[in-house]
C-alpha cells in the first residue's frame, strides 16, 4: 500500500525502492493478490481514485 501512496504523493523514486522491496520478499506475489484485499476494488469506491491507484501501480510495473 505505501508504494501506491507514494507514487500517487509523486514520490515516485520512494515507491519504485517498495515495490523493489517486495518482489525480493515475494518474487511470486502479484498484482491481482495485492488488490484482492484492498476496499478500492469495491464498487462502493469511486471509480476515478480506483482508476488513480490502477495508474499508479502501472507505472511502478506492478
Amino acid at each position: 500500500m505505501a508504494a501506491w501512496v507514494h507514487e500517487l504523493c509523486g514520490d515516485h523514486r520512494t515507491a519504485k525502492r517498495l515495490i523493489e522491496r517486495i518482489r525480493r520478499s515475494w518474487p511470486d506475489y502479484t498484482r491481482a493478490q495485492f488488490s484482492a484485499a484492498l476496499v478500492h476494488r469495491s464498487p462502493y469506491y469511486p471509480a476515478d481514485k480506483r482508476r488513480a491507484i490502477e495508474d499508479a501501480f502501472d507505472r511502478l510495473g506492478f
